[in-house]
């Protein structure tokens, strides 16, 4: 458990190294993209371990008669994802930024007229 603690306390204090001490980060200048980059990796390899090592009581265990449902879902969401990224999709024809702020109930109502 205190590798999994230490790597996510490290990825935190990498991630906000720029904001907390930026003078020392414009010092290392395009080498501390490096020196963050390594002290990621190596915080997801601390959390890695130490997810592995954890042990503890099952708190929540699925149902197996509900695998088929979830597995179904998720590749209908893949397929509307897929679909609305088309030349003639939801997101091109009916969630343009300037449709949705002149009409506030556009949101609405392009999920019930889409073709």
């Amino acid at each position: 458990m205190g590798l999994l603690i230490a790597g996510v306390l490290l990825w935190s204090g990498a991630h906000l190294f720029k904001r907390v001490l930026p003078e020392s980060r414009a010092k290392l200048g395009s080498a501390g993209r490096g020196v963050v980059a390594i002290l990621l990796v190596f915080s997801l390899v601390l959390m890695f371990l130490g997810y592995r090592q954890a042990s503890g009581p099952v708190l929540w265990v699925t149902d197996p008669s509900l695998n088929m449902i979830t597995n179904g879902l998720s590749l209908f969401a893949v397929y509307l994802m897929a679909a609305s990224m088309g030349p003639h999709g939801l997101l091109k024809n009916y969630l343009t930024p300037n449709s949705l702020r002149s009409r506030p109930g556009r949101l609405a109502t392009c999920w019930l007229t889409a073709p």
